[in-house]
Parts: structure tokens; C-alpha cells; sequence
């Protein structure tokens, strides 16, 4: 240890301009905090004994506030963000003290739930460069595979980019005017700590409780009406490393740990579901290893950077990423306080927190929220074992969460039902329905309405945009049509074979009757055919036969000529 580390110096800038030195001097302790996790943070409590701070438009929230840390002449950048509270205090006994508080830059952006935006043909890599720049921030990105038709944001900005960068095993994080959303970057440590030396405490752990071998995920692509799954094997993410620290017996059970299942991200091709599976094993092998320390203030320490610990035996000793540093000045001197990960990107207990959101502990049912897609395989209840009363239910698969799984006897959320009436009409096997649970119980569910597919097309289309044609069409293909495209539009039922229709035109108020084969009238009591016009037309190809059961068959003409041929 040099000389100038007995002798650790800080400078901080308020809207850019450095504290005046007398103002510095009253400067009893300060911390710097910074976080892959949270929003980095800063505190420093000042003497006041005149209560001259107060007032003081220096330290009013909002303003910017650099600081810079180290020993002697040599002082590093540490921090960047602004005054977010200012506490004072007047004790019993003792000078009163103003405490100053604030964040970094990444505050503002997990503040708030703004009104749903839409991203619409952009891939991950440009919403979030998009988002930096709308905030101040300068984007450090990675490129992401595909684009995406559209991405919907409901949630703050900080919240939204951890859940797209979760899904490429990304960080985010902001350091200084940056914000990062990229791979974490394999890179040397830059500061070797050694038990014994310049490093005053560490704890470690190593579990691979919550870890596995293999990641499957899986997922259902409405419009293709296809399963899509993704693969992800350790062994291909390489596990030498903890192979060597953790043995191979060990080694042999993480491969041998299959976890599947994550049914929190919506997946419509095999390239995400893939990057998705290796994403989240990836994250789940980073966690094996995890710990915290403390050594001499080492102001270039921030969160993000990897750091060498030695001395502590061969399972414990390497490199590992910091995920918090946190620095404390006052007066026992400069220390430096940090939490580790293996590889970088989530604590053990971080992702046990996130699981129990995600995988709800076995000894509770996991809800079932939202609306799920289904396919009817059976709409026939009282072939049911035992036979089921015939309400209208349907018996459902849930392909985006497994191919064995068959749900109970879900009833049809239908336009109207009530006692002996209402709108029959069950879906077909093989039709694709939206299914909600009652309570998210998943053995209760609810049909609430079908969906159409590419195997499974609409029966008409709006391609010019009009919306004109509404078509109520059955498995036969009979139909009937509700046309608004001509003026007044008209109501046409027609059937699914040889095309007989009846046509309403609403346009002149005519009806229309076409039958492919013979037409039949028949009535229980008179048949009246009244024509307010001048004309009555009664064609046939061969003859016409008039006939009555009893009584004289009567031919009345009034005011025109008869032709008898």
C-alpha cells in the first residue's frame, strides 16, 4: 500500500462546479453505490452549523452532481446524477447536519408508468437506443437478431429494457451519460484483491441448487397456428470452468438438471425461443457462484467491471463481476464494500426472488392469468368418462404449454344463453380458441371466443379495406351474408351445395328466391299472392297446372284480354 492511500481525497462538482473548499471540509462521511440491479445511488452529510446550507440553492434537488474518488493528486471519476432529497438534522446533543441524497441517471427511468407506447418494426436494439436517447443518455447497444413487427411497452422505461435485455442475457445498466444494453463483456481483471493482503473480508457461496444442465422453453405461434420450442444445453455455453472448481460429480448432476417450462415471455419463432432457452441458462449458471467483500477503498471499482480474488483456495479463488460496489469515506478512512457473481449477470438469490414470480413454490398451485390459446379436441360431452350433462363445453389442449396435457370441460362464452335459447354453435375439433381460467385456477377454464390461422382461414376477407361483408358461414358452407358494399346493401342465405339462395335487397326491397332443384310452397292454411303492380309473371319451361282439391277452379279477369291458346 502506497503512502497516498493512507490519505484518500474526493472532489464534488455541483451543476459543474466544484464545492468550495471551506464547504467541502464540513463534509463528515459520504457513500457512492453503484448497481447492475438498481439505480445507482450517493450520499454525503455535511456540518451546518449556521443552518447557511439550508437556503442555499447549491444543494437544491434536481441538480446535477458529479463526484470523483481516489488518493493524493490521483482522483477518479465515480459518479454522475443529480440531488433527489435533502435531510436535515438537529439533534439533542451534538452540531445539526444536513444529509444530501440523489441517484444516477437510470432514476428517471424507473420512475412512472407511462401510456402503453408501440414500437413497430424495430428490433430490440433500436427501442433501446431509441429510449437512451429520449433520456439524456448516450446508447451503448448490441445488435439483436430479427425484426419485430411490434413491440408494445406498458411499463417504465428501466423495467421494459431488464425484460427485452433478459431475453438476450443482456445487462442494462447506466454508468456516468451511458446507458448499456449489451452481453456482458469477457475482459481481465482490472484489480487483483488478496486474503491477507488488500482484501479485508470475503464471503462466498457456491450452489447449484437453482441451476441446470439443459433449458427448454416453449411457445405457440397463434398465426401459424405451430408449437415453437427452444434447446439450450450447458455444455454448449461452456462449463469447463466450474468443472474444474466444482469437480466432476458435480459437473455431471448440473448437465443431468433439465428446467422447462418458462411460460413469462411470448414466443412466435424457434430463432427468440432459442435465444431465450440460452439466455436463461445462461443466467441461471452465472448464479452458481455468488459473494460479497471488503477491502481498502479502491475508487476505481464500479459495478460491471470483473476483479481477481486470490487466497482463498482453489474452488473460491478467480475472477469474478461485480454486481454492487459501494464506496464509504469518513472517519475510519476510505473502504470499499462490493457483492460478486460468477460470470456475470444474476445473483443466486436475485433469480430465487424472480422465481418464486415466475415458479411459484410446489406446495401452491401456479395461476394461470390472462388468456391462454387452445385447440378443441372433443366437443361430444356425453361420450365423456363419466358423461358429462350436454351444456355446450369443449374439451381443450393447450399446445404452448404441453403436448400431453388436455384440459377439463370448458364451457363457451356464447353472444346469449339462457333457459332453453340462445346462440348454439360449439367449435369443431381442431379449431383454435382463446381460453381464460376462472381465478387462474387451470382446471377451470373458459372458452371466450375462436380464432382464425393460416390453416384455418376467415371465410371472407376485408382486403379493400371496406369492412362491408359480414358472413355467419357453417361447416357445410351454408352461409348468410350481411353486404353493406351496395347502397342500401342487401342479406343473402345461401347453402353449401348446389347454391340455392334468398336474397333481401334492401336497396329496392326485393326478395329474391333461387333453388338449384325444385321450390315447394307449402301452407297449413290459404296462400295469398298480392302484386301491387300492374304485372304478375308465371313462366314455365312446359306447362302450368292450376288445380283444387274441391270446389270449382276459378279464373277472375277484370279490365284486360284473356289469350287462350
Amino acid at each position: 500500500m502506497t503512502t497516498s492511500s493512507y490519505a484518500p481525497r474526493f472532489d464534488i462538482r455541483v451543476a459543474g462546479l466544484t464545492m468550495a473548499a471551506e464547504l467541502a471540509e464540513q463534509v463528515l462521511s459520504m457513500t457512492v453505490e453503484t448497481s447492475l440491479d438498481l439505480a445507482g445511488s450517493f450520499g454525503f452529510v455535511l456540518r451546518n452549523p449556521d443552518n447557511a446550507l439550508l437556503d442555499s440553492p447549491l444543494l437544491d434537488p434536481g441538480k446535477t452532481v458529479e463526484i470523483h474518488l481516489g488518493y493524493g493528486n490521483d482522483l477518479k471519476p465515480a459518479f454522475l446524477g443529480e440531488i433527489a432529497a435533502v435531510e436535515p438534522s438537529f439533534p439533542q446533543s451534538g452540531p445539526p447536519t444536513v444529509q444530501v441524497s440523489g441517484y444516477d441517471k437510470s432514476y428517471r427511468m424507473r420512475r412512472g408508468q407511462p401510456e402503453p407506447t408501440e414500437y413497430t418494426f424495430m428490433n430490440d436494439s433500436l427501442v433501446a437506443a431509441r429510449i437512451a436517447v429520449e433520456n439524456g443518455l448516450v446508447p451503448v447497444v448490441d445488435p439483436t437478431p430479427g425484426v419485430k413487427e411490434k413491440i408494445i411497452q406498458v411499463e417504465s422505461d428501466m423495467a421494459f429494457l431488464k425484460d427485452r435485455a433478459r431475453r438476450y442475457h443482456f445487462d442494462v445498466y447506466v454508468e456516468w451519460d451511458r446507458m448499456y444494453f449489451r452481453f456482458p463483456r469477457p475482459q481481465a481483471a482490472t484489480h487483483v484483491l488478496e486474503w491477507g493482503r488488500n482484501l479485508s473480508s470475503f464471503t462466498p457461496r457456491v450452489s447449484a441448487s437453482a441451476a441446470a444442465g439443459l433449458q427448454i422453453v416453449r411457445g405457440y405461434n397463434q398465426e401459424l397456428a405451430q408449437t415453437v420450442q427452444g434447446l439450450a444445453l450447458a455444455a454448449d455455453l461452456g462449463v469447463d470452468q466450474l468443472t474444474e472448481r466444482l469437480g466432476s460429480s458435480a459437473a455431471d448432476l448440473l448437465v443431468g438438471m433439465a428446467r422447462k417450462g418458462i411460460r413469462r415471455h411470448s414466443l412466435e419463432n424457434p430463432l427468440d425461443a432459442k435465444v431465450l432457452a440460452q439466455s436463461l441458462l445462461a443466467e441461471l449458471l452465472d448464479g452458481m457462484y455468488e459473494g460479497s467483500g471488503s477491502c481498502v477503498g479502491v475508487p476505481g471499482l464500479s459495478a460491471g467491471q470483473f476483479i481477481e480474488i486470490r487466497g482463498v483456495g482453489k474452488r473460491f479463488s478467480g475472477t469474478y463481476r461485480l454486481r454492487k460496489v459501494t464506496h464509504r469515506i469518513d472517519e475510519g478512512g476510505f473502504m470499499t464494500d462490493f457483492s460478486i457473481s460468477q460470470g456475470g449477470h444474476s445473483s443466486l438469490l436475485g433469480m430465487l426472488r424472480k422465481q418464486i414470480v415466475e415458479e411459484p413454490p410446489p406446495n401452491r398451485t401456479e395461476p394461470f392469468y390472462g388468456v391462454v390459446l387452445g385447440v378443441v379436441e372433443d366437443n361430444h360431452e356425453v361420450t365423456a368418462v363419466p358423461p358429462k350433462a350436454p351444456l355446450g363445453r369443449v374439451k381443450v389442449s393447450f399446445p404452448g404449454l404441453s403436448d400431453r396435457f388436455t384440459g377439463g370441460w370448458a364451457p363457451c362464452a356464447r353472444p346469449m344463453a339462457g333457459k332453453d335459447m340462445g346462440f348454439y354453435w360449439l367449435p369443431e375439433p381442431g379449431d383454435q380458441v382463446l381460453v381464460a381460467f376462472d381465478q387462474g385456477d387451470l382446471g377451470k377454464p373458459y372458452v371466450i371466443g375462436g380464432l382464425w390461422n393460416a390453416d384455418q382461414p376467415p371465410p371472407a376477407t376485408n382486403t379493400d379495406g371496406s369492412n362491408s361483408t359480414r358472413v355467419i358461414k357453417s361447416r357445410s358452407g351454408h352461409t348468410i351474408t350481411f353486404d353493406d358494399a351496395k347502397a342500401g346493401g342487401e342479406v343473402v342465405i345461401r347453402d353449401g351445395g348446389r347454391g340455392s339462395a334468398i336474397t333481401l335487397n334492401a336497396a329496392d326491397g326485393s326478395l329474391t328466391i333461387s333453388a338449384a332443384g325444385d321450390l315447394s310452397l307449402t301452407a297449413g292454411g290459404d296462400v295469398t299472392l298480392t302484386a301491387a303492380g300492374r304485372t304478375t309473371t308465371i313462366t314455365a319451361g312446359s306447362s302450368v297446372e292450376l288445380a283444387a282439391a274441391q270446389g270449382a277452379t276459378k279464373l277472375v279477369v277484370s279490365e284486360t284480354d284473356v289469350n287462350i291458346t
